[in-house]
């Protein structure tokens, strides 16, 4: 518990605070429901059930988070939490949270990793079923989508043998 409470207390959750609302009865913490995805994901935790199912059997992880022990919150106020929370404020605590790390040297931040994984894009020219001409040209740029780009998926289903699949992706 001591190791979450200190990582806890890195992280700057300042960018929160303009989701609260300022009339209504208060919501469950926010800042609760972020150090529970954080717990979620260090400890590879699947499902937001399987995190929900936790929270009843270790009570002291619940406060370490901030909830109160009789209100633990259900899958649905995090589903709500994450759909109604822009990207842009858990990149700002992720950032801070990165930079604090480097300061107290316990990262070194000189390696940049990318996610690679290809988002299709809901475009007419990814579904086959379609007819369009150059459907796959370079210099054709689909309607639904004008920034989307085209790229090529491999994949090997049996050693040496590739199937290509072209479509166009998210930017």
């Amino acid at each position: 518990m001591e190791k979450y409470e200190i990582l806890f207390s890195f992280l700057d959750t300042s960018s929160l605070e303009i989701l609260y609302p300022s009339t209504g009865r208060p919501p469950i913490p926010y800042k609760a429901l972020l150090k529970a995805l954080v717990y979620k994901n260090i400890k590879n935790i699947s499902y937001l059930s399987d995190l929900v199912r936790e929270l009843p059997d270790n009570p002291d992880l619940a406060l370490v988070f901030g909830f109160h022990p009789l209100r633990l919150p259900c899958v649905e106020n995090f589903s709500a939490f994450l759909g109604d929370t822009e990207n842009s404020i858990f990149q700002k605590v992720k950032d801070s949270l990165v930079s604090k790390l480097i300061e107290l040297k316990e990262i070194k931040g000189t390696h940049l990793t990318f996610d690679s994984s290809n988002i299709p894009a809901k475009v007419k020219e990814n579904n086959l079923k379609t007819s369009i001409k150059d459907r796959f040209s370079k210099t054709k740029k689909p309607k639904g989508d004008p920034e989307s780009r085209l790229s090529i998926m491999v994949h090997f289903p049996k050693p040496f043998q590739k199937e290509f699949k072209y479509f166009f992706r998210l930017p």
